[in-house]
């Protein structure tokens, strides 16, 4: 939602600071990752670390961890594929 159609007494703004916070983080770190390859690497740890601290700040982190089951080990050799690769 767009910050005029809060109610400001629900959502005062020190009850979205983290919000705001990791969105931020997660903007300059895409913007970085599309303005040069090199930075790919380490904007990719950035944008997860963010995610996982956004599920943290909410409660939810033991949802936000992957379940190990098939589907997860084969991203996992498919992510540990790309970093060999960009390097």
């Amino acid at each position: 939602m767009f910050s005029n159609v809060l109610d400001r007494e629900r959502y005062p703004l020190a009850a979205r600071r983290w919000g705001i916070i990791l969105g931020s983080v997660l903007v300059v770190a895409v913007a970085a990752a599309l303005a040069s390859a090199r930075t790919m690497p380490f904007m990719f740890a950035v944008t997860v670390a963010s995610f996982l601290a956004a599920a943290a700040v909410r409660g939810l982190f033991g949802s936000a961890v992957p379940k190990r089951g098939p589907v997860f080990w084969h991203l996992a050799v498919f992510l540990l594929y790309a970093m060999a690769s960009a390097a």
